[in-house]
């Protein structure tokens, strides 16, 4: 067995080494580097086009976002018309509810004043046949007592 230099002298002189000839090693060398390249240009590639697909996924989410934002801002419009609607038919039914008690009590007081107008009108005839009466026996006695 040789020394160290001698191994390597003979490695460098012999290029031949596990079958293979450095023609074919490097035309390996070369194939197996093109087709790296070509893997990481279909990675590269790849990872635009999902770059890609995600840029545009987060454009529709953002504006699915914003209209759901509106529908929220219309909804809370819509809520507060709806409360404001509601306060005024309170309103309105409180009014209502008055005016209709109002109504109730000056019909009462109607239907009182319209007994009270009757029995003065019965009393009025009464007064009036009253009259008459007196007056015809005046007449009478007038005729009977000259």
């Amino acid at each position: 067995m040789g020394t160290y230099s001698e191994a390597l002298k003979k490695s460098v002189s012999n290029p031949k080494q596990g079958g293979s000839k450095l023609g074919q090693r490097n035309t390996f060398t070369l194939i197996l580097g093109i087709v790296l390249l070509v893997v990481l240009a279909i990675n590269i590639h790849l990872v635009l086009k999902i770059t890609d697909m995600a840029r545009e996924k987060d454009k529709r989410v953002s504006r699915f976002l914003e209209d759901a934002y509106k529908d929220r801002q219309d909804l809370e419009n819509i809520r507060e018309q709806i409360a404001s609607a509601s306060r005024e038919i309170s309103e309105f039914r409180t009014t209502f509810d008055l005016s209709s008690r109002k109504m109730k009590d000056a019909n009462i007081r109607m239907g009182g004043i319209e007994q009270r107008l009757d029995s003065l009108d019965f009393n009025l005839h009464n007064i009036i046949k009253a009259k008459n009466y007196l007056f015809s026996r005046i007449t009478k006695l007038e005729q009977t007592n000259p």
